[in-house]
């Protein structure tokens, strides 16, 4: 319940000790409430201190028909949010729905991210194809993070590589182990091999046989996806 003063929170001092007012945070009636929580919070029906701490807690609680309440519970310390629900639907009674923390601009941001498409340098001699061409594959690397997973994108288009070879590097963060793919040649070569090595190089492995036939013109193309 509201105190006199406007927008103020009522102080319902530590909740579920002796002769607390409430035991239980599902208990408070609609208004808004400054408490300390115990340690362990779950006894009262809050939320955990991540480092399993008492804290002090700032409470919404909306109610509407049939007994159905709405808490909104921010952490003070950590300024960290929390939701929940009590929903009664004339099947289920009392059902609490738990505590659902509410991700913040940080947080997803750290779990959520892009680096767009990159341009990667070229080695000994390497040439990249169709630089002027806007429709054509270009070298290029991009790393985006959904959801805490990281997805590594790898474009190669060049020529005048030779074997056992680097022809150009990535940055070494994205080469977690060494990685082998087979490469797109001309159609009159064998089928031929990029390594990519844990320190972000890219190697050209073309077969024995076709070795003496490489020639400059050739080229070598790969789009590689790799989810980590």
């Amino acid at each position: 319940m509201l105190n006199p003063e406007v927008n103020k929170r009522k102080s319902l001092g530590s909740i579920g000790v002796e002769n607390s007012e409430y035991n239980d945070l599902l208990a408070l009636k609609p208004g808004l409430y400054e408490c300390v929580v115990p340690s362990d919070a779950f006894l009262v029906n809050a939320p955990q201190e991540p480092n399993g701490k008492s804290y002090y807690a700032e409470i919404d609680v909306y109610e509407g028909n049939n007994g159905r309440k709405q808490f909104r519970l921010i952490m003070s310390h950590l300024n960290t949010e929390y939701h929940a629900t009590v929903h009664t639907d004339g099947v289920e009674s009392n059902a609490f729905k738990g505590w659902k923390r509410v991700q913040d601009a940080e947080e997803f941001e750290a779990l959520n991210s892009d680096t767009g498409w990159v341009d990667w340098e070229i080695m000994n001699d390497a040439t990249k194809r169709q630089t002027d061409d806007p429709t054509a594959l270009q070298c290029q690397y991009r790393v985006r993070t959904v959801n805490g997973v990281k997805i590594a994108h790898l474009r190669v288009n060049v020529n005048n590589v030779v074997t056992q070879t680097a022809f150009g590097s990535i940055p070494k963060h994205m080469c977690p182990k060494v990685q082998n793919f087979y490469i797109r040649t001309p159609v009159s070569m064998n089928p031929a091999v990029m390594l990519v090595d844990l320190d972000g190089t890219l190697k050209f492995y073309c077969n024995l046989n076709d070795t003496s036939k490489w020639l400059p013109g050739h080229y070598i193309r790969r789009i590689h996806l790799d989810n980590r």
